[in-house]
């Protein structure tokens, strides 16, 4: 009998170990399935923000380079009529129509400008750099034909001269161009990313529908006529795809297959694209999925090695532990991939620059301040919103790697100034928000006084031909209880901040 129990024993716990066994694995099965699933959403979603915000940006440094060249154009283009007048009226007839001639023929006005000059009454032409040279129709009429083609233009008359001068937006948008295809170039991403151009011709598609303008990755090709009836290795119509997307939102995402940089490895790509309407640019950036998969491959992985060592331990509890041991994998499993879900979600939280949070984040905490502000108007915490003073001087005097470590540092000493429980945000360009509890409205003005010293004391820029302190202004908000959203509190710090730099910057104004 003893035997037959003995037996009997040893049966049911290889049967309760069997039944262990087969649960263990079905359950580790499906814990390695789901957690795998929230590994690749969350870093499929990463990829998706980070190569969409990176074309969105190289378009709007093409948008404000652009603005910023016509400007200085116009500019220059008043001086040089002062310069005209000036000349006019203290020489002779003669050494005036020499003098415009030798401006417009030096090399640096010759590249960019377009210039004429006539006697009005006649109309004899006494100089022409090109604007009539294949028309055959009056000046006045041949310029108001071209007027909208000008970024900046005049059409004076001293006595009987007349004279009209101007910058083509062509030119400008020349200069923009190989200056954005030069940054491409040298543009550097991780896991073998870059952005690409290729300029549409023709919206309807079709062979030679575009140019393709940009390709760090096929340099040599730069310059070829693209076709939407172009397929990849799969079949795919990327081309015509990419060109659907744009004339219906003007931006899109989609797949295809590509080589990889610098090797001939066909691989699957997730790509973004957006149209830049004034160049008829299509912008793109893309990342191959794979590389996205190995994140993934390696976190199955370490999830895989802890899983098998709980084996012995579910073996050694049998039966009366099968049921606690698996609740428990179940929620070790869950945790482990939430801390992970949690520590990715916070590194994309965070601007790859200057470490402050992202503007999406910084929205969020708006939204839950603004919120317990209107159950308890006690909680109503300091909005300080600043930027850099003459931050585009920065980068036109020494460059845009010397603006971005400007930017850096002068993140890094306020976050060092602050307090623990104040955030800061960047709010897009050089412009950024802190979040502070806690700061009365009788004290804010200091408070932030205090962190515009310590940025004129702790940053400057040093080069070979000069030191520049560099230097913030700042405006400060409070949520009012008329606003509707936490935006109209913002509205008011930026008003403020505009006030600040309207009076001299580098200080605090207060809304």
């Amino acid at each position: 009998m003893k035997t037959f129990y003995r037996i009997s024993s040893i049966i049911l716990i290889l049967i309760a170990c069997s039944v262990v066994g087969i649960f263990y694995i079905y359950t580790t099965q499906n814990i390695e399935s789901t957690y795998a699933a929230e590994t690749s959403h969350t870093v499929y979603t990463i990829k998706q923000d980070f190569i969409r915000d990176t074309v969105r940006n190289q378009i709007q440094r093409i948008e404000s380079e652009r603005n910023s060249s016509i400007e200085q154009y116009e500019k220059h283009l008043d001086s040089t009529s002062n310069l005209f007048e000036n000349v006019y009226h203290n020489s002779t007839e003669e050494e005036f129509i020499q003098f415009y001639k030798n401006h417009f023929n030096l090399r640096t006005e010759r590249d960019f400008w377009q210039a004429a000059l006539w006697y009005a009454d006649t109309g004899q032409i006494l100089f022409d750099s090109g604007l009539l040279s294949t028309a055959d129709i009056p000046y006045d009429q041949y310029l108001l034909e071209r007027e909208d083609t000008y970024a900046t233009s005049a059409l004076k008359q001293f006595g009987n001269i007349q004279m009209f001068y101007g910058v083509p937006l062509e030119s400008i948008d020349r200069m923009i161009k190989q200056k954005v295809a030069g940054s491409i170039h040298q543009s550097e991403f991780a896991e073998d990313t870059y952005i690409w151009v290729n300029e549409v011709v023709n919206y309807e598609g079709g062979d030679n529908y575009a140019i393709r303008r940009i390709h760090p990755n096929l340099k040599d090709t730069e310059g070829m006529y693209l076709s939407t009836n172009m397929t990849d290795i799969a079949g795919n119509f990327p081309y015509l795809e990419e060109l659907e997307g744009i004339k219906e939102n003007g931006e899109l995402f989609f797949t295809y297959f590509f080589k990889r940089k610098n090797t001939d490895e066909i691989a699957k790509k997730l790509t973004y694209a957006q149209l830049y309407k004034e160049y008829d640019w299509i912008v793109a950036m893309g990342i191959h999925v794979d590389d996205m998969d190995s994140y993934v491959q390696q976190a199955n992985e370490q999830s895989r090695k802890v899983t098998q060592s709980l084996l012995p331990l579910f073996v050694g509890m049998l039966v009366l532990l099968v049921a606690g041991s698996f609740l428990s994998l179940i929620f070790l499993e869950r945790i482990r991939s939430r801390r992970d879900k949690r520590l990715l979600e916070e590194e994309s939280s965070r601007d790859i620059l200057t470490r402050a949070l992202t503007r999406r984040i910084g929205e969020k905490d708006f939204n839950k301040s603004f919120y317990e502000y209107q159950k308890d108007q006690a909680n109503n915490p300091a909005i300080m919103l600043f930027d850099i003073d003459n931050f585009k001087t920065i980068n036109d005097d020494f460059g845009h790697s010397t603006g971005d470590q400007i930017l850096f540092e002068v993140v890094q000493s306020i976050a060092n100034y602050i307090r623990v429980t104040d955030r800061i945000y960047r709010w897009g360009g050089d412009e950024f928000i802190i979040l502070c509890d806690g700061v009365r409205p009788e004290n804010s003005f200091a408070f932030a006084d205090s962190m515009r010293e310590v940025v004129t004391s702790s940053v400057q820029i040093a080069s070979a031909k000069l030191t520049r302190k560099v230097t913030i202004s700042l405006g400060v908000a409070y949520f009012h209880t008329e606003d509707k959203t936490f935006q109209d509190a913002i509205a008011r710090a930026d008003a403020a901040l505009y006030a600040a730099k309207r009076t001299g910057k580098n200080r605090v104004e207060l809304s």
